[in-house]
């Protein structure tokens, strides 16, 4: 239970800085 929780919450972090990093240089 704890190792799934891990692995998601890992995903979601990775997705969100992949998304920071594509969004932010669209914004300049």
């Amino acid at each position: 239970m704890t190792i799934g929780y891990m692995d998601f919450a890992g995903i979601y972090l990775i997705v969100a800085v992949l998304l920071l990093l594509i969004l932010i240089p669209k914004k300049v």
